[in-house]
């Protein structure tokens, strides 16, 4: 982004930007934020944090470069609360009437390579899988060569907890000493590790390059690890796809040992996680969401296990280093073997969904193949006969909201080209479900979901009991004017904000029964945050009550309901929203409601 607002600015005060925009790989930096940026997070690796931000440069360059489809991500950032003066200058609404196609997946090549697949540049729920290769050793880079990337559903499945303390001794030491510290190393991301030990788990001088095949029924992206591991591997090939008309991520492991060697896989994840008796197979759970898991595999042995986010016995334990003790490692470890042949499945479950998934057979990595033709679609959905806001063939997930809590639910119908079957809610707590086929399934190949939502009024909890805090404090307080104590002013106009994993405290001076909380969040109309609601009788043991996002359709208050607690203090863990990683709650209301009176 820096290039580029330096190509722009040379532009505008000079009418030429000196042929800079003909260097190679300028045009392509606009497409690098768009393509690393999932539905609900960006990929991250090495140093980096998955942070989405506000690119106003997407204007310079759409004007530049006539791309509908860049404009089209500014317009999209401008309408969710972003925007700048500099878009006063570049913005070219001409550029609106043209459409905008984006191909779903893109690599990039260079020093570092990546490869990201999608389902859906418009649904916040879609499936989204990317994988890392390059050079093994990069500014700010870490050993994470085949590390993957999963979003669907509106979770981010996977995690990179990028980089640690830069004043560790040797932090920059590229020659030996970084590959020392945990976060580094491969052990500590999304990757295989062959033979563990303190050395670095990757050949320093390797490059994997990666190669991408992509159709509209799917996609997958092959890299080659064998330079990376050539010191216990003959060969080392992961492939990352997207296969079931784009809706499932398998990513699968070949590698062929020297001799006996001990191999580990690993994903990294906030998701709480049940692993199944045989350890076949693993249901994740977050946000109310789940993500279904199932190994394929040669090697009988090969099970999930969940190990905890810390150095494995063999490596370096160097005191000070970023442990993070609720990520989890979800594990398949096989102490001795020659030959992997292992593939993991992961299907994006709905809400009351039963796993029904079906097993698909391990083919050879050469062997993969992505169906010609088109993904079938709807044309239209109708509720009660007016067609559904904003509804796209490409999006799948819907929410309507309701307006009274015992409205009936409207009845769905669909215009398709191809057999559909419809599935009607019988109550809000369900969801309304279109399952299309093709000509040869007798089991659907796409599913469209409608939800339905009623947001109880702050107004109701009028008459409740609420309690005023005596003291508010915060984890951070990185802008003067955005204290906590904005929070409990009673207006709406004031916040406060902090980026990252971040928590706001109320003390409510002594131990109360509290069941439920109200939060209004900046934008919140446009935005979807990620947060927790914990408590605790001391301030030093916490219990997590309620986890989940805001609804993303109003920016006053929302009414978050749990099981009655006696607590002092009330906690909001905050993680960020669905685009950016700032927390901005702008006020909180603690209540007690199965009670009437008022303090």
């Amino acid at each position: 982004v820096g290039s580029e607002m330096c190509i722009r600015d040379r532009y505008t005060a000079t009418g030429t930007d000196y042929g800079c925009f003909s260097g190679l790989g300028v045009k392509e930096t606009a497409y690098f934020p768009i393509y690393m940026w999932g539905p609900v997070a960006g990929f991250s690796f090495g140093d980096s944090e998955s942070t989405k931000f506000d690119v106003p440069e997407w204007s310079f360059f759409a004007d530049k470069l006539s791309q509908p489809a860049i404009l089209s991500m500014r317009k999209a950032q401008i309408e969710n609360g972003g925007g700048s003066y500099k878009d006063l200058l570049w913005y070219n609404e001409k550029l609106e009437a043209q459409d905008a196609v984006l191909n779903l997946d893109k690599h990039f090549g260079g020093k570092v390579e990546i490869s990201t697949m999608r389902s859906s540049f418009e649904d916040k729920d879609a499936v989204f899988a990317a994988v890392r290769g390059g050079d093994a050793v990069v500014n700010h880079g870490h050993l994470d060569l085949g590390t993957f990337d999963i979003q669907a559903n509106g979770v981010a499945w996977t995690v990179d907890a990028g980089a640690d303390n830069y004043n560790f001794p040797g932090y920059f030491d590229t020659a030996k000493q970084r590959w020392d510290y945990y976060r580094m190393r491969a052990e500590s991301h999304n990757c295989m590790v062959l033979n563990p030990s303190e050395e670095p788990e990757m050949q320093l001088q390797s490059r994997a390059p990666i190669a991408l095949h992509s159709k509209e029924k799917g996609a997958y992206s092959v890299i080659d690890l064998t330079d990376a591991y050539a010191k216990y591997a003959d060969s080392a090939i992961r492939a990352v796809g997207l296969t079931d008309n784009r809706r499932r991520v398998l990513v699968q492991d070949e590698v062929d040992l020297k001799e006996p060697s001990e191999y580990y896989w690993f994903m990294h994840t906030y998701a709480d996680i049940a692993i199944a008796e045989d350890g076949k197979s693993a249901i994740l759970s977050k946000d109310g969401k789940r993500l279904y898991a199932q190994i394929a595999a040669e090697n009988e042995d090969a099970k999930f296990t969940v190990l905890e986010d810390k150095p494995l016995p063999g490596s370096k334990q160097i005191e000070g280093q970023k442990l993070l003790p609720s990520l989890h490692k979800l594990t398949i470890h096989l102490p001795s073997t020659e030959r992997v042949r292992l593939a993991v499945a992961f299907t994006p479950l709905q809400a009351n969904e039963e796993i029904a998934v079906k097993t698909e057979p391990l083919l050879p990595i050469t062997d993969w193949k992505i169906e010609d033709g088109t993904i079938p679609s709807v044309t239209e959905l109708y509720l009660d006969d007016e067609p559904l806001k904003g509804f796209a063939p490409g999006t799948y997930h819907y929410t309507m909201e309701l307006e009274r809590a015992d409205a009936p639910i409207p009845e769905l119908r669909v215009d398709s080209a191809f057999k559909t079957r419809v599935i009607q809610a019988e109550s809000m707590a369900d969801s309304s479900i279109v399952e299309v086929f093709d000509e040869e399934s007798e089991e659907p190949v796409i599913k469209y979901y409608v939800s339905y939502h009623y947001q109880e009024p702050i107004g109701l909890l009028n008459g409740k009991v609420k309690y005023k805090p005596v003291g508010v404090t915060a984890s951070d307080v990185p802008e003067a004017v955005n204290v906590p104590e904005n929070t409990i002013d009673n207006r709406l106009d004031t916040r406060w904000s902090a980026q990252g994993y971040q928590w706001i405290m109320y003390d409510l001076g002594e131990t109360k029964t509290v069941d439920a909380v109200a939060l209004a969040w900046m934008s919140g109309n446009a935005r979807k945050y990620r947060f927790a609601v914990e408590t605790s009788e001391d301030g030093m043991k916490w219990e997590e009550v309620w986890s989940g996002t805001s609804g993303g359709r109003t920016s006053d208050f929302e009414v978050y309901s749990f099981n009655e607690r006696s607590a002092r203090y009330v906690r909001i863990v905050g993680q960020g929203s669905d685009v950016g990683s700032w927390n901005s709650l702008t006020e909180f209301g603690i209540y007690k409601t199965k009670n009437k009176g008022a303090e």
